[in-house]
């Protein structure tokens, strides 16, 4: 599993609870923290180091637990650099989520870059076009959860 830093500790603690006869290798990418402030191609980029790694240290699936780089990394990181393995994301349960849940409007607060890319609101509506969704960027966020 991997984030841009230590927000996505948050997935990796409900996988552990769900799934606890998987061992699991966290990948904070602290360094270049936060994705959101930067251009498509450097977060597919740095996406695609990060999934290398954790490959190349034996994982058998790799799971985004960051909402900028399943916005923007997820679809060329399965189809392109590593069409023969698995990788999940986030957007895509947290769609499910929503609609299993019967809302009919939901607000998302993510990084400028996630808003950008409507990730949720589309993904959503592929489920169901008739919730609302209000994206907000929320630039200082994952400052705010870094810390």
């Amino acid at each position: 599993m991997f984030d841009s830093g230590f927000g996505g500790l948050t997935v990796l603690r409900e996988f552990s609870k769900l799934l606890p006869e998987y061992s699991y290798l966290y990948l904070a990418d602290a360094a270049r923290a936060p994705y959101g402030t930067r251009d498509p191609e450097n977060i597919l980029q740095c996406s695609v180091e990060c999934v290398r790694f954790l490959f190349d240290a034996g994982a058998k699936i790799v799971i985004i637990a960051c909402n900028t780089a399943t916005a923007h990394a997820i679809r060329p990181l399965q189809q392109v650099y590593f069409p023969d393995k698995k990788i999940l994301g986030v957007t895509i349960p947290g769609a499910e989520k929503v609609v299993e849940m019967g809302y009919k409007k939901i607000g998302v607060i993510a990084t400028s870059s996630t808003v950008k890319q409507k990730a949720y609101k589309e993904r959503v509506h592929i489920l169901d076009t008739s919730v609302g969704v209000q994206e907000v960027e929320a630039p200082l966020l994952v400052p705010l959860i870094e810390a």
